[in-house]
Order: C-alpha cells, then structure tokens, then sequence
C-alpha cells in the first residue's frame, strides 16, 4: 500500500535553531510594540499645564460677599473650567467650561474669623488639569474694615484738598492709612493713629477732572481692609467771583437757635456762616446757628474766592435811658408804663385810657414792695390783653447777658437797683415765633416822696421767638 507523505511548508521544515531564532525575533517586536504603547501613553500624562492666575481681596468681613477672579490660557486653546478651593468646609466643585483667557469671576463669603488660604487650578475640556494656582490668603474679620471718606467733592485747581478717611480695627491696633489721590501719584501713608480714628490728608491738583480718590488701612500686623468704594472728587478751574446768597431765616428751638437757609449760588462749593467770632462751615444749603450771636454773616465760597457777606443783625434794639414812676404817683403827667414798638424802640408812657392799649409792663410800687415790673394785662383793662412775664436773670451786666431762658418767668416782678432782668412778651401761653425777648437793666431806684423811681435801659430783640438779646 502506497503511503501518502505530507510535505510541510518550507518553514515548517526549519532548524530548531532557526525557530528558535524566529520566535526571538517576533518576541522583540512584541515588546517594542509595547514600549511605543507605553511611551505614547507616557507621554500624554507627562503634558503639565500652567497654574492659573487668581486675584481677589486680602480681607474681608464675616458673611461679606467677596469676589475673586481666574484666569488661563489652555496651550491648546481649549476652553477651561476651574476648580476653587476655599479653605473652609465648603465642597469642590467645578465651574462650567469657558473660553480660554477668559477671566472668570467667583463669590464667596465667609461665616467665621480666620485666615483662609484660597486656591484654584484649572482643567480644558481634553480633562488635562493645571496646578494649584499661588495662594491667595484672606484674612475675615482681623482686618481693618474699609475706610469710609468724607469731604468736599469739589475742588479748584491749585488748591489744597482735603480728604479724611476713618477705620476701624476688631482687635484694637493701631492703623495707617495709604491714599491713592486717582491722579497717578503714588499711593501716600499716613502716620499711625489709633483704631477708629479720623485722619486728614491733603493733595494738590494741576488740571481739572474727577479723580476717583481710594483709601486703605493697615494695621499693625500687616493686615489690610481692602480699598474704599471711590470718592469722586471733581477739580475745576476756580470762578472770578461770585455772588452772596440770598439768606432767610427763623428762630427754632424755642428760640435759642437761628436756621438759616438760602438759596445755591451758582459756581459756589460750600458756606461760610460767621457768628460774631465763631466761623462754621457747610456745604448744605442751610445751617442752624447754636448759640447767641449779635451779628451772623453768611459767604458763598469757591476756593479763595468769597462772596460779599449776607448779614443779619441778631442784635437786641436798645433803649438807652427811660424813666417810670410808680403807680402811686398822683401826677397823672409821670410815666409809669412801659411800651415796645414793631421797630423795638421802647417808651415810657403815662396811664391814660388812650395809652393802656399798647402798654407792656407796668411799674408797681403798690402791689409789689418796694417796687416791680407786672404785665399790663394783670389789672384787667379791656384795652389791654398781654400775656407779658419776666424773671431775673441771676447777673448785674447787662452785655455778659446775651441769652433769655426759656422758662421761669412770672408776670410780677419786683425788681433791685443795678439788677438785669428777661422779658418776654407774648400774647400766648407758650413760645412762637410772634413772640419777643427783650433785656431790661435798672439803673437806678430812687424814693421821691414816697413814690419809687426807676431809671432803666431795655434791649429789644426783633427777630420774632428768638432768645438771643446779646448786645456787645
């Protein structure tokens, strides 16, 4: 029987040590083909992406809202979502995709005190991340709280402006204050002062133009509050001259204040209101004058440019020298009543029927021992229904006294030499602006034949309420 051969292909028919051989070979390639798997793989991790930038306040307060902002640029131009971590408790999460370079902005506010170290890094959309961006540490309620600024908020070119910031440190230590005046100058420290104090410092402008005026604090530790919201401050060329205001005004407070109000004077920055020695400034269009005055002037003011004066004279419209007799004095011809006028001028009069009218106070050396001032309303003429009073007012110089009280007064009066007395007539129980203040000084008490003589000088105020009689 025939028997059938195979013949194997020719590399079956190798030497064993060529297969061997073969097998090495393919086992080599095997394996570079693995080493360029690895080494691609190997080099896709290797791509390290740059840290962001972040930007954002030093300090804050609890439970302020604060802003902080992100920005990178992705090497292949994809866009990029960013991951914040706060440094408290809050969960990491990742913000949504956004262009590459666009500077995004996150918020985030803060529950309790402390340092927090805030960090972002950022991821593109092949999921490659970046670094941890540099720290940016926040300190919550240890710093300063921003300054608040105040004054005038417009200037003239040239002159020395004035800006004053205050702040207030939690735990007490003492601040500096660095102004950034909005011109390019550099920022200008102040010296250091106590927490919560005021401080002052002035800049001088070249051109006109809004400078947008900042403050900040630091204390002690180094920490800072962060800038003011911007003071704007507006410089402009100053005018020639201006024109004086046009005042009016009332008394208030029962009487012992003068409000002043007028209308703006074009071009004029602020006002000055002169009472006697004391000037007060303003950049409101009305003041309230405290205390007695005899002459108040008010300025429109623009730099060193100033107004004529708008003067009101608060003085008293003095009597010199008037002579009453008492009331038992037979001669019907001596005076024993005394009168003001609208215009403040004051007369001695006689008890006629035809004088009783108009009659203030009456001198009584009857009813009042061994003599006295009493409202001429008190004797029951029908001509006459005054509600005059009047008290002692406690000195014997007539020009030291420059202020009537506002209560304490009595219709009957007896009165001594030398003594200085209050008088307020009033057709009323109680004070209006109707009313008058007057000052009465007795010169001098004399006995003639069993009738009082008294020789006194009054002052009379005719700004209606007001109870300023100040005459030097």
């Amino acid at each position: 029987m025939q028997k059938e051969v195979s013949i194997m292909p020719s590399e079956s028919r190798k030497s064993p040590a060529l297969m061997g051989r073969s097998l090495r070979t393919r086992s080599l390639l095997a394996m570079a083909g693995v080493v360029v798997v690895a080494m691609t793989s190997s080099c896709k991790k290797d791509i390290q992406l740059s840290k962001p930038e972040l930007d954002g306040p030093l300090a804050g307060q609890t439970c302020e809202t604060l802003a902080f902002t992100v920005t990178f640029t992705d090497p292949a131009d994809h866009d990029v979502a960013y991951e914040f971590a706060w440094g408290d408790s809050s969960h990491l999460e990742w913000t949504p995709y956004y262009p590459s370079g666009q500077p995004v902005v996150r918020t985030h506010a803060y529950s309790d005190t402390g340092i927090y170290n805030v960090r972002a890094k950022a991821k593109g959309s092949d999921q490659n991340e970046s670094k941890w961006s540099d720290v940016v540490d926040v300190a919550i309620g240890l710093a300063p709280t921003r300054p608040e600024l105040s004054g005038r908020s417009v200037w003239f070119v040239a002159e020395p402006c004035s800006i004053t910031a205050r702040s207030f440190d939690p735990q007490g230590r003492r601040l500096t204050y660095g102004f950034s005046w909005g011109d390019g100058s550099p920022v200008e420290w102040s010296d250091t002062v106590d927490s919560d104090t005021s401080v002052t410092l002035v800049h001088t402008y070249d051109h006109e133009d809004t400078f947008p005026v900042c403050v900040e604090a630091r204390n002690e530790r180094g920490l800072l509050s962060g800038w003011s919201d911007p003071f704007p401050l507006r410089v402009q060329q100053p005018p020639s001259e201006l024109v004086k205001p046009t005042v009016y005004y009332e008394a208030i407070d029962i009487g012992a204040e003068l409000r002043l109000h007028w209308t703006a004077v074009p071009y004029a920055v602020e006002y000055e209101v002169d009472a006697d020695e004391t000037t007060f400034t303003t950049q409101t269009l009305y003041f309230d004058v405290p205390g007695p005055a005899k002459l108040v002037k008010v300025y429109a003011v623009a730099g060193n440019v100033r107004s004529d004066p708008t003067t009101i004279d608060c003085g008293v419209v003095e009597t010199a020298s008037l002579v009453l007799y008492g009331i038992s004095d037979p001669d019907p011809n001596h005076t024993s009543g005394l009168a003001f006028s609208t215009n403040g001028s004051a007369s001695a009069l006689t008890l006629d029927d035809a004088n009783k009218a108009s009659l203030d106070f009456v001198c009584d050396d009857s009813n009042v021992t061994p003599v006295g001032l009493v409202n001429a309303g008190d004797y029951g003429w029908y001509q006459n229904s005054e509600i005059n009073s009047l008290m002692d007012a406690g000195t014997t110089d007539y020009d030291a006294f420059g202020e009537a009280a506002g209560s304490g007064y009595t219709t009957q009066l007896g009165i001594r030499a030398n003594g200085v007395y209050a008088l307020w007539l009033s057709r009323t129980q109680s004070w209006t602006t109707s009313d008058h203040f007057c000052k009465a000084k007795i010169i001098s008490i004399e006995d003639v034949g069993g009738v009082q003589k008294v020789t006194l000088k009054v002052g009379y105020q005719l700004i209606g309420g007001l109870r300023w009689v100040k005459s030097q």
